[in-house]
């Protein structure tokens, strides 16, 4: 008879991975992030205008993004945003809940850009080539599940993750189950988080390593420049006027991707408890880890006009960007 299923918990940040370098990409497509991330009266800063953005825009904006985590996806290797291992920790959790081990999943993060979570979930979904959603809630600092826990002050300025305890009420909210028993939880998380450690078992508690990467600027401002050009939103002079109140200048030039640096960029640091943490997971579910299958991931592109045969293939540079650009003014 199999054991009481496990719900399954992670901390984004510096645990499923660092995404540091992708929030001011975020911005160019949700403009309303600066308004969700920087209020009252956690945050102390000065704070940003609103943005004149028409409706339509930003629902092209909203669907470029799509195409941007997927241009971001193929440069995964070189950009390591996510944590090394991490795509096998989460298909063996998968494959525990085929098995009837594993209940559900969800991202329960300080980070107060909840579309940090969304890109993370995103990019996990294509490396695993699933359809389905893998975390059934992605659970920011501003999440309204949060409104019981007490919130302290943003610690930077400006910030974008806070400092705040995790709770067990919290996590049972998120699942939808006020009955969930603390020994059936566990728990991923860089941090030490005292109140959900006390209550579920020394076992259940993943007190990571913390993961830090640069990622890759460059790739990261093609993939943004890729998905801007499929739906003509490079060439939206309003548009790009409205970028440029809040320092983000759309473009191709090394100064132009210098004003993407808007957060501390830190030099990537290798976890190396990777082989501890599978064999941890295989003895709580008692899996064989030769089971694991990681789907190959396939992603398809729609067709943005740019010429040089794929992308894998023959991948555009800033100076062929420019001069494709140059060609369709």
């Amino acid at each position: 008879m199999n054991p009481n299923p496990k719900w399954i918990v992670f901390d984004l940040d510096q645990t499923i991975g660092c995404f540091d370098s992708i929030h001011p990409f975020l911005i160019v497509f949700f403009p309303d992030l600066l308004q969700y991330v920087y209020r009252r009266p956690h945050y102390k800063g000065e704070l940003f205008p609103v943005l004149n953005i028409s409706v339509e825009n930003k629902k092209l904006l909203a669907t470029a993004f799509s195409e941007f985590v997927k241009y971001a996806t193929l440069d995964e290797k070189e950009n390591r945003l996510l944590r090394p291992g991490i795509v096998h920790i989460i298909a063996l959790l998968l494959q525990a809940k085929k098995k009837g081990l594993v209940k559900d999943m969800i991202i329960y993060s300080n980070n107060a850009n909840r579309y940090n979570l969304y890109f993370a979930h995103e990019m996990l979904k294509l490396l695993l080539n699933v359809k389905e959603d893998i975390f059934s809630q992605l659970v920011d600092w501003w999440h309204p599940l949060r409104n019981a826990e007490a919130r302290p002050r943003m610690v930077k300025e400006p910030a974008l993750i806070a400092t705040g305890p995790k709770t067990i009420l919290t996590i049972r909210k998120a699942f939808g189950n006020m009955d969930i028993s603390t020994e059936d939880i566990i728990f991923f998380d860089d941090s030490n988080h005292p109140h959900v450690k006390r209550q579920i078992p020394e076992k259940n508690y993943f007190n990571v390593q913390a993961y830090f990467s640069s990622g890759n600027l460059n790739n990261l401002h093609n993939a943004m420049l890729r998905a801007l050009m499929a739906y003509d939103l490079d060439r939206n002079i309003s548009l790009l006027d409205e970028y440029k109140k809040i320092g983000l200048h759309i473009g191709v030039t090394e100064e132009d991707i210098e004003s993407f640096r808007m957060t501390n960029i830190r030099p990537t640091n290798v976890p190396t408890d990777f082989d501890e943490i599978n064999g941890r997971l295989y003895e709580i579910f008692h899996m064989n880890a030769r089971a694991i299958i990681i789907p190959q991931t396939k992603i398809q592109f729609r067709n943005i006009n740019l010429k040089g045969g794929s992308f894998r293939k023959k991948r555009q540079t800033r100076k062929k960007i420019l001069k494709i650009r140059k060609t369709r003014k």
